[in-house]
């Protein structure tokens, strides 16, 4: 099992999926050192006992408006969300709450530099 985020309902991406290529373009490559930031921020607040939950988070950027930022280990959602013996010790979420103005700054950036 494997903690997965993504941003559905949002008002920005609509807007910017009618922009020019070369706008989204240049969007999805400002945004590479913002994930970087985020998914580092994530490796250095997760509980560690072993390191192989850390070793398993990831971040990568699909196309121009996807994110996908998470953790594959088996248990990271157990980790993340808590069970019913286990408080919630989460990682991924304050990662994303923390770099989420980052990343629409670095977005808005960009549409003006592109127009």
């Amino acid at each position: 099992m494997s903690v997965y985020c993504e941003i559905i309902q949002d008002d920005l991406t609509p807007m910017l999926e009618q922009m020019n290529e070369n706008i989204a373009r240049n969007i999805a490559r400002t945004m590479i050192p913002v994930v970087r930031e985020m998914a580092s921020y994530a490796m250095m607040i997760v509980p560690v006992r072993t390191g192989y939950l850390r070793s398993t988070i990831f971040a990568e950027i699909l196309d121009n408006f996807t994110i996908i930022f998470g953790a594959t280990a088996h248990y990271a959602a157990f980790v993340e969300y808590g069970t019913v013996k286990m408080a919630a010790r989460p990682f991924i979420r304050p990662a994303i709450d923390s770099f989420q103005i980052s990343l629409y700054e670095y977005c808005l950036k960009s549409i003006m530099a592109g127009l």
